[in-house]
This record gives C-alpha cells, sequence and structure tokens, in this order.
C-alpha cells in the first residue's frame, strides 16, 4: 500500500491527520471520503495504537507518489519538518506533487519569492537517483536542501564524523560565502545537528564544528548560518592525528590505495615517518579528492615541487592536472555550486609556510625546499612546529 501524510476531501481542502487528536481521527474515518492528492483514487484511514495516523490507498493503484515504503521513522520526520517550517508563518506544504517532473518532495517551502523543497532522506539511494531529483527541481527553478535520518550519523570522537561516499553526496555548499555543510535530524529526539567546516583526516572521516539543536530552537536561518571550527580545536585535533599518522603500523588489512602508496614511497627511497611535516595538513573542500590527503599531498610535493629550481614558477592549473586522477569531478556534488579547490587551498598553506611565493592569483613560484625528516623524534617536533607556525599565520579560507 502507499502511504500518505495527507489526503484530501470532495472540496480538494487538504488533511493531516496526524495533527489531529485521536477523537476527531475516528469521526472523520465515519463521515468522511478521502482521495489522493496526486491521483485521485480513494484513500482510507490507517491509525493504530503503534502506528502514526496516515492514509493509504484502498486498493492497488498505479499512482505516481513516491510516498510509498518510507516507514514511520520518515514519516515522522518530514511531519515535524513541516510543523517547524509552518510554525515560523512560512507558507508551506507537506506532499506536494510537481506533476511537470513527477516529484514529490516531502516539504515544499515558498519564500522570498523562491522555492526551496525539503528532503529528509533516511535510506540510503543511489548516486543517479539523487542527482536526477536534485535535476528535476533545478528545472522548475526548486533549490533542494536534503536532511538525512540520524539514522546515517556516525560520529567519533568530539568533533569527527564518517563521511563516506554516500554521506559526501549531501554536502552542500550553495555559495563561495558558504561553509560546506550536512544536515542530520533525529524525529525520535527531534535534535537537529549541523556540521559544517569541516577538515578531512582521512578519505572517509573528517573533523569539523558541530551544532545539535532541538528543533523548536531553531529556525530557518539558521540553516545557513556559518558558525567555524575553532583553530585551536583544529589545529590540536590534527597534532593527535598526524602523530597516530606516523607512528601507524603496517597492517593486512590496509587498503589497494594505501599499499599502492607505500609502495610509491618505497620508490622515492624513504618512509612516511620521515617526509616533510608540510605533507599531511588540513585543507578546506577536500571531500572534493579521491584520495586522503597524505597521499595526494605527497605526491604533488615529491613528485612535481621536490624536482623545481628554487625560482620555477608554475600555475595552479599545473598542479590540478598533475593531480587530476586524485580529483573528482565537479559534477559528482550536486549539491555544491562553488568552485573552491582543496589543490589551490594547499598551495595557500604552502605560500604562508614561506614554501612558495605568490606570483598572481592563478601561480607561485617556489622559494624553498622541502625539509624531511631522518628519524620519528625529528618528525613529531617537526610537526609540532608546523602546526604552531599554522596557528600563528594560518587562515583556513578555500
Amino acid at each position: 500500500m502507499y502511504v500518505m501524510l495527507q489526503a484530501k476531501l470532495n472540496n480538494g481542502k487538504l488533511v493531516t491527520l496526524a495533527r489531529l487528536p485521536k477523537q476527531t481521527i475516528e469521526q472523520y474515518r465515519r463521515q468522511y471520503h478521502f482521495f489522493c492528492p496526486v491521483c485521485d483514487g480513494s484513500v482510507i484511514i490507517k491509525a493504530g495504537e503503534k502506528t502514526m495516523p496516515h492514509f493509504a490507498h484502498a486498493r492497488k493503484a498505479n499512482c505516481l507518489s513516491q510516498g510509498g515504503g518510507e516507514g514511520s521513522y520518515h514519516n515522522k520526520g518530514k511531519l515535524l519538518l513541516y510543523q517547524w517550517l509552518k510554525s515560523q508563518h512560512l507558507h508551506v506544504a507537506l506532499e506536494k506533487y510537481l506533476p511537470d517532473i513527477q516529484q514529490q518532495p516531502d516539504v515544499l517551502l515558498s519564500v522570498l519569492n523562491r522555492k526551496i523543497a525539503i528532503e529528509f532522506q533516511c535510506s540510503r539511494i543511489s548516486a543517479a537517483d539523487l542527482k536526477q531529483r536534485i535535476a528535476g527541481y533545478k528545472k522548475l527553478n526548486i533549490q533542494s536542501i536534503w536532511i538525512l535520518g540520524a539514522n546515517q550519523f556516525q560520529r567519533y570522537g568530539s568533533a569527527g564524523l564518517k563521511v563516506d561516499a554516500f554521506i559526501r553526496l549531501f554536502i552542500h555548499q550553495l555559495s563561495p560565502q558558504q561553509l560546506p555543510k550536512l544536515y542530520f535530524f533525529c524525529p525520535q529526539t527531534e535534535q537537529f545537528i549541523i556540521f559544517q567546516d569541516f577538515y578531512h583526516t582521512h578519505l572517509n572521516k573528517a573533523i569539523g564544528r558541530y551544532t545539535m539543536t532541538n528543533l523548536k530552537r531553531l529556525t530557518l536561518k539558521d540553516l545557513f548560518k556559518n558558525i567555524v571550527f575553532p583553530k585551536d580545536i583544529l589545529l590540536k585535533q590534527w597534532t593527535k592525528e598526524k602523530r597516530a599518522f606516523r607512528l601507524r603500523r603496517h597492517t593486512s588489512h590496509i587498503s589497494s590505495s594505501d599499499r599502492k602508496w607505500q609502495q610509491w614511497l618505497y620508490l622515492k627511497q624513504t618512509h612516511k615517518e620521515h617526509i616533510s611535516s608540510v605533507i599531511y595538513l588540513p585543507v578546506t573542500n577536500h571531500f572534493k579528492m579521491k584520495s586522503p590527503p597524505w597521499n595526494w599531498q605527497s605526491r604533488l610535493c615529491l613528485d612535481f615541487l621536490e624536482p623545481m629550481g628554487i625560482g620555477d614558477i608554475f600555475s595552479v592549473n599545473d598542479c590540478i592536472q598533475f593531480l587530476r586522477p586524485y580529483i573528482y569531478e565537479q559534477h559528482v556534488f550536486p549539491l555544491i555550486s562553488s568552485q573552491s579547490h582543496p589543490v589551490l587551498n594547499y598551495l595557500q598553506i604552502l605560500e604562508k609556510l614561506n614554501i612558495l611565493q605568490k606570483q598572481s592569483d592563478v601561480g607561485f613560484m617556489k622559494e624553498r625546499s622541502l625539509i624531511h625528516h631522518k628519524h620519528i623524534e625529528q618528525s613529531m617536533q617537526g610537526d609540532k612546529m608546523i602546526m604552531n607556525e599554522l596557528y600563528r599565520r594560518l587562515t583556513f579560507s578555500g
């Protein structure tokens, strides 16, 4: 059966059962006939002791509604989000069907002559399906905001989040002025989580700024506020990550890409314990890279910068082309319009550390050579010095 939170009466009025007391629902069951807002088919009231009141088609129907099989967790979440926006006196519709694109956003918001589709995504979908749905909204000039269910939320430590390939698809950065953001919501606790201004420590792990707020104390504007990850916390955490990286032992369970990287280091006659401290630094927008920060940063330093002579000039595009196999194409991230690039941010960091000198908006000159280490104690000391230097001189802007 198809499940929906709203249905319409003969006069076209929409009714949301979950907002009504039990006695009223029973009265409606006896007195009224209800119809699907999408296909006009007959629907019936479903309201038990353990399920959220909703409507379902009276019989099997070829309905284009996308509301089927979502479950109570999703239904409760989108209803709470709808009520939250409604309480702010915004023009909002629940499960509004858009026939031109045959899509039905969980909530459709109209504000300042703009339309915003709010989707509460609790289950895993393919990247192709997500991109198709976002593209459909764009055809109607509708911006979409995707809020992940807290059942997809995997926190680690005080500031960390597991950001796998699926979660990366939902990173929002709608303008260069906006920090990258991920949204999560738990309908059971009504906690809304925003994770932003984050830096990838590994390919699928990041540290950043959390805000956890009860939905009732949140406003729509809060979704777009930039709250930065404090530099002292970032650098303190990153120092721990670099130490763990230096001391991590070889195991048989490493990924094939890490194994290839270690083999490449061996051919370069070095080891991760000895590489320069300017390798494996926090950069913005790292989610656009296919490999961990230590991998592509070391390749850029050892294979691109190190063979250069002091005074040699190169462009940002030269570096991007050199690292092309390690960079995702822009279209991979459907909710990001910013062109900010992690490779450029890394070059800007090297400039702050006086490894490079800026020549133009897109050009740099090699100013001095990298310092490599001879033993692990020297590496640890070098890492601390670099982190302290970054704290004093570096602003983390993309």
